[in-house]
């Protein structure tokens, strides 16, 4: 005799056993009738529920075949509502055992398909576009979607704007620039989606957000410190880009003081360029060298700035190699003005993409599985420019 069931309290049943171990994205379910016999209930109550899973995104229904499982729910655990007329709801009576023979119609891609989003300020930088693109193409490899959500202008009216067209948008799970983390709050309040956060590199307060998925700077400022003076050079002096955010600012400060401290080194000289504004550069060098104030030896934050350098240097009879000794930081793909044998730390942004890709759809599509941060660091790619020898051959 079917027995009446609340159809609340059977959506979160089905939601606690999806939501555990062995729950997966294409695991597909027993058919309605054999879960509404083993409940005790009637079979449109068990369609009913299932097609409330299928609205929140949780499963997908294909016709001919059954119901799969879409994305693993992220809820909190009540073992209470896993009891169904003094029946235990689990994986052993929800999901089908494997056929002997494959199953008829597997749901195509199209509804299988995840709708991921993007959402952040303005990515005004090389590294951030090129771990963008990681991202792209690793969504693209993976059959899903990306959509961008960018709040160029925080003003009210744009914030609100912004708010009301992500939260219209299907969304199961995000990436996040950690400064735009506040905006995840702001647009799902309660029960938000599965995120991932973009590190910005040097600050500290980065790793408060998990998971995390960001450049190893700091260490390779400290590594490219210790290489120059391993190799005898004891004033080194750092060029960076210069940038409008004070925030910013300070953090290259306290990055290049952490280095400097480390290699134990008491010589300091800064120098921050602008890409867009050839007169400060020029203006910058020759502050930096200074007959007995120049540095022996640069350590050059983004690899971009070589070629507004080189020009200058040449004027005032600066050689990379020869009487300078020079480690960049740089960035796989990046061309570096030629001549040289440039000694690098190199980094692959577009793989720091693909892996918070791949953390991502870990927690959407698997039970079991913690996303963990994760720090990539820079690959050292030693050239002629900061031998010692070269210097003083």
């Amino acid at each position: 005799m079917s027995e009446s069931v609340d159809l609340q309290k059977l959506v979160i049943a089905l939601e606690n056993v999806l939501s555990l171990p062995p729950s997966k994205a294409g695991l597909r379910l027993v058919p309605e009738r054999e879960l509404a016999a083993f409940l005790g209930t009637h079979r449109k109550k068990i369609t009913a529920a299932f097609d409330i899973l299928v609205q929140k995104g949780v499963l997908l229904k294909q016709r001919g075949s059954g119901s799969y499982v879409r994305k693993v729910p992220r809820i909190v655990i009540n073992s209470d509502a896993i009891e169904i007329n003094n029946r235990v709801l689990s994986a052993n009576n929800l999901f089908a055992r494997a056929a002997k023979t494959p199953v008829r119609k597997a749901p195509p891609q199209e509804y299988r398909r995840l709708h991921l989003s993007l959402l952040a300020g303005a990515w005004n930088s090389h590294v951030y576009s090129t771990i963008i693109e990681g991202i792209r193409s690793q969504i693209e490899v993976a059959g899903h979607e990306l959509q961008a959500h960018h709040l160029e202008i925080h003003d009210r009216t744009s914030l609100n704007r912004f708010i009301k067209k992500v939260r219209n948008a299907p969304c199961d799970g995000c990436f996040l620039l950690v400064g735009s983390a506040h905006l995840l709050k702001k647009i799902f309040p309660s029960n938000p989606p599965p995120a991932v956060y973009i590190g910005s590199n040097t600050r500290e307060e980065d790793v408060a957000y998990k998971p995390l998925v960001r450049l190893g700077t700091d260490e390779a400022f400290q590594r490219g410190m210790k290489l120059l003076t391993d190799e005898g050079f004891h004033k080194v002096g750092f060029i960076t880009v210069a940038t409008s955010s004070k925030n910013n600012v300070t953090e290259t400060d306290a990055l290049y003081e952490r280095a400097i401290k480390r290699a134990g080194l008491s010589f300091r000289s800064f120098a921050r360029c602008s890409l867009d504004d050839k007169r400060g550069i020029v203006d910058a060098m020759s502050q930096m060298f200074v007959a007995r104030k120049a540095p022996e030896a640069v350590f050059v934050g983004d690899d971009i700035l070589l070629g507004k350098l080189l020009p200058v240097w040449k004027k005032m009879n600066i050689v990379p190699g020869e009487n300078l000794a020079v480690i960049t930081l740089s960035n796989r793909g990046s061309s570096l003005p030629p001549g040289f044998d440039w000694s690098r730390l190199e980094f692959n942004p577009f793989r720091a993409g693909s892996i918070a890709v791949d953390s991502l759809l870990l927690e959407i599509q698997k039970t079991g599985e913690t996303m963990c941060s994760l720090e990539m660091l820079a690959e050292w790619l030693p050239g002629k420019t900061h031998l010692r020898q070269k210097l003083t051959a």
